[in-house]
């Protein structure tokens, strides 16, 4: 299972970003993952490009918030820069982000991402004959991509927390990247699965992949107060909501405290438990252990500093997942 990191948590500048992944690539990352969380995802990973030589590049995740066609001249644009080492990871986003700050209605969300991929995949092959496409959510007539891309095909992932985005990713993509809010169980119990049905809908296999919260720091209990503080702009998306009750905890208390205002009260009404099996904690050689407990299931891992962290507490978080790149040489098994 090779590893990366995710760079897009807040409380990075960019400029910090690229130096992170200047020495995350010498510590023998697989990839580095830009976010939506902070910058633009495409002008971060353009960034990257120039920054780094090796590894891939991941949007982790772009959401939908562009027109298809804008996100595939992206995605070509991006792969042209890094010589054919992109990844374009694609998501939806928690329905009141798409209403609320983008007027993007979130209806049959499944149905949409399929026409989505199928729109991109066809911009991108679109150098040589125009594209043209009428569907549902999107209409294009007759674009063409103004340079030949590097690729024609640049992977694609989706994102994915529930069975029918990952069964989905399964059926029309190239590989998924799971949500960072789930835990071991969810992961196994429902989400590969519903991968395995999508690729056996196709007779086919993608590439397994997910994001993970990661507090490596020599003081298990600050570590895991570095965690808990990630899961702030979560306590109120339901499917964290349904992946916490598959783990056997009800977190209406928590919701319902967020709701009031109270981020406080409502992080320390999370249980520890949770934190624990959504996130991993501990000095670099814990979490190396826990990491390979995962090897199993998945083919790389985008190690996330904890978000929302300043100060020396972040350099600490990101410099100890550096150092478990460095002690696993960028994979464990």
């Amino acid at each position: 299972m090779r590893l990366g990191i995710s760079l897009g948590m807040a409380g990075l500048g960019l400029r910090e970003q690229l130096a992170v992944a200047r020495r995350a690539e010498r510590a023998g990352a697989d990839s580095l993952s830009s976010l939506e969380a902070g910058h633009d995802v495409f002008a971060v990973a353009a960034a990257l490009a120039g920054e780094s030589a090796r590894a891939r590049l991941f949007s982790g995740v772009a959401t939908w918030v562009r027109p298809p066609v804008a996100t595939a001249r992206a995605a070509a644009t991006v792969d042209e820069l890094s010589g054919g080492r992109f990844v374009l990871g694609l998501g939806t986003m928690p329905r009141a982000w798409s209403s609320d700050y983008y007027g993007i209605s979130a209806d049959r969300p499944v149905a949409r991402m399929r026409e989505y991929v199928r729109v991109v995949r066809g911009a991108l092959g679109s150098a040589g004959e125009p594209f043209h496409h009428r569907g549902e959510f999107f209409e294009v007539r007759g674009y063409r991509l103004p340079t030949a891309p590097v690729r024609s095909e640049v992977p694609i992932h989706l994102g994915a927390t529930g069975a029918a985005m990952a069964r989905l990713a399964g059926e029309a993509a190239d590989g998924v990247l799971v949500n960072f809010v789930c835990t071991p169980d969810w992961l196994d119990q429902v989400v590969l699965p519903a991968v395995r049905a999508g690729e056996r809908a196709e007779g086919r296999r993608v590439e397994r992949g997910m994001l993970l919260c990661c507090a490596v720091g020599d003081d298990r209990r600050e570590a895991r107060s570095w965690l808990r503080g990630s899961l702030a702009g979560h306590l109120r998306v339901p499917y964290f909501h349904r992946v916490a009750e598959h783990a056997g905890f009800d977190l209406t208390p928590a919701g319902r405290l967020a709701g009031s205002g109270d981020t406080e009260g409502a992080l320390a009404a999370v249980p520890d438990a949770l934190v624990e099996r959504i996130g991993v904690a501990g000095g670099a050689r814990e979490v190396a252990e826990r990491l390979r407990t995962l090897a199993g299931s998945l083919d790389h891992v985008q190690l996330m500093p904890p978000r929302h962290l300043h100060g020396p507490a972040l350099g600490e978080a990101v410099d100890g997942i550096l150092e478990v790149l460095r002690m696993t040489g960028g994979s464990v098994d």
